[in-house]
């Protein structure tokens, strides 16, 4: 774990700033806040990457439910979801599996062939 997720950011927080409280924790080797359309303010939440999982967690136990520029954050582990498969519909995916017409499903760079009866 050497990403975390930032929560309840204040909205007029740069990545500078964020850069700046936590490396005190550590070395970050990068920092992402999202802008809104706008470009004026961030989305609220960040994220935050450290060189070693120890510096993650040290910022962690220290910044979680703290007050940072006036907003008590929420500090996570950053989750990296393995089952893309209950995205919504309708929605971009970057599915594990994909099918073409020939019914093969492609894995990882694998191919591998699928046979199935309709009962």
């Amino acid at each position: 774990m050497k990403q975390v997720y930032i929560g309840n950011l204040p909205f007029e927080c740069t990545s500078n700033q964020l850069y700046e409280y936590a490396s005190e924790f550590g070395e970050v080797v990068n920092v992402n806040v999202p802008m809104k359309s706008d470009g004026l303010s961030n989305k609220g939440f960040a994220l935050l990457e450290f060189a070693k999982a120890d510096q993650a967690s040290k910022f962690l136990d220290f910044a979680h439910e703290r007050e940072f520029m006036g907003r008590k954050i929420r500090v996570q582990v950053k989750h990296f979801p393995f089952d893309t498969q209950k995205k919504r519909k309708g929605t971009k995916s970057d599915a594990i599996f994909t099918q073409n017409q020939s019914e093969e499903f492609k894995i990882k760079g694998t191919f591998i062939a699928v046979s199935y009866t309709h009962l």
